[in-house]
């Protein structure tokens, strides 16, 4: 799941507009708004924010390629 879609969901999950869960998390509407369309840069503060409701706080994940790579082969 993209941060977009996360964000989407989280939001839903609580049955608020946009504004009224940008309000509701302490972050401006536009955060709310651009992160949803993808075309936001939140800052950690800003997701943390928002994640906070959930229980939930940003951290690193180590990313898996999409394809098995293969052991070379001697």
């Amino acid at each position: 799941m993209t941060i977009p879609e996360a964000m989407k969901a989280m939001r839903e999950m609580t049955g608020l507009t946009q504004a009224e869960f940008a309000a509701h998390r302490g972050v401006s509407g536009r955060v709310v708004q651009d992160t949803e369309r993808g075309a936001g840069n939140p800052t950690v503060d800003s997701l943390n924010s928002i994640a906070k409701l959930f229980g939930l706080r940003v951290g690193f994940v180590s990313i898996r390629p999409k394809t098995p790579v293969s052991p070379a082969t001697s």
